[in-house]
């Protein structure tokens, strides 16, 4: 792992190795495109102009899993317009990501929240999730 480190220090693309979705690793192949969402300094604004079904929900998750278990005490919120995309997207790809990895044993912990709205990993981190159809105002207040 240190050899794909010192090879690779700009990108967490090695790590999503470590990452299983639906019983098997979670990779980038045919999916290149998505490359920059892991790179390890994100601008202050990423802008994502895709189509639909590519990976663009699966990346995002993997990504915030693995800066959630390597930054203790992160705090990140993800907001869309509807409760069903939000319960959707904790329910079917943060908490497969969380919970079938192997990095399970270090970042999942029964002692701490983990619902729908809120995921929180052993080392501090929490994921926030939320929706804000109609009302900004349910969103104001999270410190993430």
């Amino acid at each position: 792992m240190l050899e794909l480190r010192k090879k690779y220090p700009h990108t967490l693309i090695p790590l999503l190795g470590l990452l299983n979705l639906n019983g098997r690793p979670y990779n980038l192949e045919g999916h290149f495109f998505m490359e920059p969402v892991f790179n390890v300094q994100l601008p202050p604004r990423l802008l994502l102009k895709c189509g639909r079904q590519v990976t663009k929900s699966t990346s995002l998750a993997a990504n915030s899993v693995l800066r959630s278990a390597g930054t203790p005490y992160l705090h990140t919120l993800f907001v869309t317009p509807r409760f069903e995309q939000i319960r959707r997207f904790s329910n079917n790809y943060i908490r497969p990501f969380v919970k079938q990895s192997a990095i399970s044993h270090l970042v999942d912990d029964p002692a701490v929240v983990n619902q729908t709205l809120q995921r929180s990993l052993s080392n501090h981190a929490t994921l926030y999730f939320s929706f804000a159809f109609l009302d900004c105002e349910r969103v104001r207040g999270i410190s993430a």
